[in-house]
């Protein structure tokens, strides 16, 4: 596997659990907001 290859993969990675997190961020903070209703 070339070398550009692998960064790029490692990159997708960090993104895709940049998203994961943010969205269970978010999940919590939709439930918060239902609790105080």
């Amino acid at each position: 596997m070339s070398k550009q290859v692998k960064t790029l993969k490692k990159e997708l990675k960090a993104r895709l659990a940049k998203i994961a997190k943010h969205e269970s961020k978010v999940k919590k903070l939709q439930k918060e907001l239902k609790k105080q209703k």
